[in-house]
């Protein structure tokens, strides 16, 4: 039989044949199939897909992206980068400035500027700035002029420039060695209104700022680092802060109404390195368009700086002159046009402690969340010192103890939830809510972190709150905490013949015999356990009752910690993680703390031992007449968390009796009897679940004997005859745990100490139970010397407790204050500091946190405006009284508004004339501070001052002159012409001084024509026959003779260059210089 074979051949199709491949993409035909290689910028299995060149964030400082088809474009920041990738920094003449760059602008309108009369003079108010050096005085703010300078450390408002070693400023600070500096690009009697003045400080370290602001920093202190290098000489130096003041397109007061249309364009660039405290100044200059013959005597350029009680000053050589207004054509000394360069400061090695708050600030931006994260963790103050005191969770800060912030007292969290921490400071009790540096802080790192939480908590805080006045970006990285929400623990305790008090409040008395669960949170976070033995009575004889012997605990994730009596029932017995810690307790010094995993312990006495827990909790055990008592103090956060004989924690006393099975609580009003066999027993521990050390020879068994049955309450008492009755209330009164416990053992003693611990933790449950009162006042108080003001102030308790309100100061001259209603009234009569603070204490003593007012004093004189928002020089933002600023009225001047304005101060009349000053009243009368005697010939009045006239102003001409006029400011010791006549080129001015006459070059011999020399009407015609294709050479030449190069057409080059080189010498023999001239041959 034949087998068949049959082969199908089916022919491969061209998949390529329909172009699959979008985009330029090449298609590639495969077996059963087709590729496509793309272009570059498209993907895809068809080159469908344009890739998104932009998703790699290409475009650099700011730059925005914008994809296209097979690439991208960046569109950079304007004036600020360019390039591709806007990786090329923009330079121009001046530093960036305007709308574009959100400069603030000084507008005269605004409150916020302060005018001379008439609006002549403007100034801003201080404006903020590091703490810089300046030679070797310190300054900390600036204020701007509009009449283009600046002054530092003080103010200096004179409208008319003066020579810089005439400045005078206010001299009742140089007494403290306060610094003055004036710097002054171009100081000049402009006109403010018509032009414009704006600012932009350009800080590294300020992180409130936009993205595109952050690139704007970028840019100008990467121009300030490259200026700085240039002109500094150090290639170290790295500028972090800088100021661009710009006085834009200012022109001349408005009795120069010719020169509208010169406006003046100039900066000055403020640049600061201080880590090497380094501060660099630079003049730049636009344009200065200011008539130069105008102005000669009306400008200084330059600087001016105290310190120490010395001087110093430097004006440039245009000063005064009419060059002052060529400045944006002048060659500066950084040997470029319109640029000076001024290094103001020599550096210093020493510590800034304003760059060192500033870059601390700057650094936490870069893990924030943990600030954040660290603060929301942690606990919140308690309102007065004594619930810190009585809060064990809380530990006394010694470190703050010895500081130099005033007499305080600080505490901190022994254990908290994480690394971070809260540190509450108390002043007379009360919880310090103020941001000056005195009040508590959170701490990032625990304290006990050493020397890592030294540099992240402490050193900042001096740096920024101690050495420099930046406290309130301190606060923002490490708030301050208010007591607001404070819950205080819930106390229960054990004490004598074991009689319990429950957290919810409930009492009961439980005799059993052996080991028990005092406290269980569900979660088994937090476990104590504890021992009774046998009472003994007053002879040592063993009794039927019980006592408590010993104690165990532990957190989830801390030591084991276990407390006991030694065998005489005279000492503690400490061991922690079956570590004997006796020893260290037995020697060590009180409030002695040591530090286990999770869990610290404290020394309170010779024979009370603490342990604070990471949980909140803490518990207190103390040895007293051979037996112990404990305290326990639950936080909150445990609530409906717990069991155990203390019950369940949830401030309802009716379920504490719950049994150990979570049966039904038995009723509150069980006997003791019911209490011990269906409660109290079920709560008995076994052996694997025992925390307990036992000694050696000891096991479980030894401490829990099952059979024991105490003696009850109810047998006890009720067989006490009427004497046992009557002698056992003269030490219990009528405490019938404490008679029960007399009765049992016969021991006075331990009877009266089992009353005293039960009575004094009553007291301190209730006073960590009564809430504080609070005290509703404004926080600033703003008064006026002379006049009254009122503060009302008003304190609420949440208890309706009776309440004492007081002020907690001295009491001001003038003042008044009615502790009843709250009235505080103040007349202040001068300007001496003071305090104003209150306190208020309810009757159980429980205190208010502080309430500190901020004083605002302003002083005015009676003639001024009191600017409550504007402190005065040198006033410290966070202090508690702080003077103002006043906006004096037309006719004073000074801090205080308390000196007439002598308006011929600044010599605004013109030279040769008198000035008269004005008294107040006048000046508002007349609107202008000063009278000018007439002016002599040649100027003219023009709103108080003396104009020179231009005579030759094309719109209104005073000359006679035949063709050209200049104008000539007379001087008044030698009057003279009032302007000059003046010729065109090639004339020359005729005797009269007037008329003007042509001069004839060729009769003169002045033309240097070796030829033939033609006289023209201004000029003349220099011709030179040449043997060079008979051509002529002629040369009409000005009277300048400019003659640069010479060109020939219709003659060979040669010829050309002989011409060329024949003028060429003639000029140079008469030193002319060249131009460029055709020439025919």
């Amino acid at each position: 039989m034949c087998i068949i074979t049959y082969i199908i051949w089916f022919p491969d199709i061209d998949e390529c044949a329909s172009a699959p491949c979008h985009n330029g993409g090449t298609c590639v035909d495969l077996t059963n199939g087709y590729g496509c290689g793309c272009v570059p910028g498209y993907t895809g299995v068809n080159c469908e897909t344009d890739i998104d060149e932009c998703w790699s964030s290409p475009c650099q400082n700011g730059g925005s992206c914008t994809d296209l088809l097979n690439g991208y474009t960046c569109s950079c920041l304007p004036d600020l980068y360019s390039g591709f990738h806007c990786d090329k920094i923009v330079r121009r003449r001046l530093y960036p400035h305007g709308s574009q760059q959100e400069d603030v602008t000084l507008d005269w309108a605004t409150t916020a500027l302060k005018c001379d009369w008439a609006r002549k003079s403007c100034h801003s108010g201080f404006i903020k700035t590091p703490r810089m050096k300046i030679f070797s005085s310190e300054f900390r703010n600036i204020k701007i002029y509009s009449n283009g300078y600046v002054t530092l450390g003080q103010s200096y408002n004179r409208r008319m420039p003066a020579d810089f070693m005439t400045v005078s400023y206010n001299k009742k600070w140089s007494a403290y060695y306060r610094g003055f500096a004036l710097f002054a690009p171009l100081w000049t009697d402009a006109n403010f209104q018509r032009g414009r003045v704006t600012y932009h400080i350009y800080d590294r370290t300020d992180t409130k700022v936009s993205e595109t602001e952050k690139y704007r920093v970028k840019h100008a202190l990467q121009l300030a680092k490259e200026d700085t290098v240039e002109y500094g000489g150090s290639s170290s130096i790295d500028p972090s802060w800088v100021m661009v003041i710009s006085w834009v397109d200012l022109t001349p007061r408005m009795y120069y109404s010719s020169y509208y249309e010169q406006p003046n364009t100039f900066q000055m660039v403020l640049i600061f390195d201080p880590a090497r405290w380094i501060t660099s100044v630079m003049f730049l200059y636009e344009k200065t368009g200011w008539d130069r013959y105008w102005m000669v005597r009306d400008s200084q350029i330059g600087f001016y700086v105290t310190q120490r009680n010395r001087e110093d000053s430097r004006a440039l050589a245009q000063s005064g002159k009419s060059s002052a207004f060529e400045m944006a054509e002048s060659v500066g000394n950084t040997g470029k046009v319109g640029k000076f360069y001024f290094g103001v400061s020599a550096g210093d090695s020493s510590p800034n402690p304003d760059l060192l708050c500033r870059n601390w600030f700057w650094q936490q931006r870069s893990y924030w969340w943990q600030v954040v994260w660290g603060w929301m963790y942690t606990r919140v103050c308690p309102c007065d010192q004594r619930r810190v005191i009585t809060d064990r969770r809380w530990k006394f800060d010694v470190n703050e103890y010895f500081s130099s912030r005033g007499e305080r007292i600080c505490f901190y969290e022994r254990r908290p939830y994480w690394i971070s921490t809260q540190q509450c400071c108390y002043e007379y009790g009360s919880l310090i809510g103020r941001r000056d540096g005195t009040g508590g802080q959170t701490f990032f790192l625990h304290p006990r972190y050493g020397q890592s939480h030294i540099n992240a908590d402490v050193k900042p805080k001096e740096w920024c709150c101690d050495q420099s006045d930046n406290c309130d970006i301190f606060y923002e990285a490490r708030p301050l905490d208010t007591c607001w929400g404070y819950v205080p623990p819930f106390l229960a305790w054990f004490f004598g013949d074991p009689h319990i008090h429950t957290l919810d409040n409930f009492e009961y008395t439980f005799n059993g015999l052996g080991e028990y669960t005092l406290i269980e949170t569900t979660g088994g976070n937090f476990t104590l356990q504890g021992r009774t033995a046998k009472a003994t009575n007053d002879n040592g004889t063993e009794t039927n009752a019980t006592v408590f012997s010993a104690f165990a605990t532990k957190d989830v994730d801390s030591d084991r910690v276990y407390v006991a009596m030694n065998e005489k029932r005279d000492a503690l017995v400490i061991f922690v993680e079956d570590e004997d810690q006796t020893s260290w307790f037995a020697s060590a010094k009180l409030e002695a703390e040591v530090d286990f995993e999770n869990v610290s312990l404290i020394k309170d006495d010779v024979s009370t031992v603490s342990a604070s827990f990471k949980s909140g909790f803490t518990i207190t055990v103390a040895l007293n007449e051979s037996q112990l008592s404990i305290t326990v103090a639950a936080p909150d956060s445990f609530l409906n968390d717990t069991k155990g004989l203390l019950g369940v924690f949830n401030k309802d006393p009716s379920d504490d009796l719950t049994p150990a099975d979570g049966s039904a609580p038995l009723l509150t009003n069980a006997t003791e009897k019911t209490i011990f066999y269906k409660f109290g027993e079920t709560w008995r521990i076994d052996a694997a679940s025992s925390l307990f050390y036992y000694p050696l020879g000891t096991h479980y068994s030894t401490f829990n004997i099952l059979d024991f049955t105490p003696l009850f309450y109810e047998e006890v008492v009720g067989n006490m005859t009427p004497e046992q009755k009557a002698e056992a209330e003269k030490t219990c009164g009528d405490n019938k745990e404490c008679i029960f416990d007399l009765a049992i053992t016969g021991n006075a003693k331990a009877a009266a100490s089992g009353l005293e611990t039960n009575t004094k933790n009553k007291e301190t449950a209730d006073m960590l139970a009564n809430e504080n009162p609070t005290i509703n006042v404004t926080s600033t108080f703003n008064v006026s010397v002379g006049d009254i003001s009122t503060l009302t102030v008003i304190v609420t308790d949440p208890e309706d407790d009776k309440v004492s309100l007081t002020l907690r100061t001295d009491l001001p001259p003038g003042a008044t204050f009615d502790n009843q209603t709250g009235i505080f009234t103040w007349t202040p009569a001068d300007t001496n500091p003071v305090n104003i603070s209150f306190s208020a204490v309810d009757e159980k003593g429980a205190i208010a946190p502080s309430a500190d007012v901020t004083v605002n004093l302003c002083d005015c004189s009676g003639h001024g405006e009191c600017l409550f928002s504007e402190l005065r020089e040198g006033e410290k933002p966070t202090a508690r009284f702080r003077l103002v600023d006043c906006n004096c009225t037309v006719g004073w001047t000074g801090d205080s508004c308390e000196e007439d304005f002598d308006g011929c101060g600044d010599g605004p009349c013109t030279a040769g004339t008198n000035c008269t000053d004005f008294t107040p009243a006048q000046e508002a009368a007349q609107d202008r501070a000063f009278s000018c005697s007439e002016c002599p010939g040649g100027y003219e009045d023009n709103d108080g001052v003396c104009v020179d006239v231009n005579e030759c102003d094309k719109d209104k001409p005073l000359h006679d002159c035949g063709q050209l006029c200049v104008n000539k400011v007379p001087g008044f010791v030698s009057p003279g012409p009032r302007f000059l006549c003046d010729c065109k080129e090639g004339y020359r001015l005729e005797e009269n001084g007037k008329n003007c006459t042509d001069v004839d070059e060729c009769v003169e011999k002045s033309s240097g024509c070796e030829h033939v020399c033609t006289n023209d009407i201004g000029s003349f015609t220099a011709a030179a026959t040449m043997a060079l294709n008979s051509a002529v050479t002629t040369r009409h030449v000005s009277r300048k003779l400019m003659l640069s190069a010479v060109t020939a057409t219709d003659v060979p080059m040669a010829a050309a260059k002989l011409v060329q080189q024949k003028l060429v010498s003639v000029l140079l023999e008469k030193n002319l210089h060249l131009t460029t001239k055709h020439v025919k041959m």
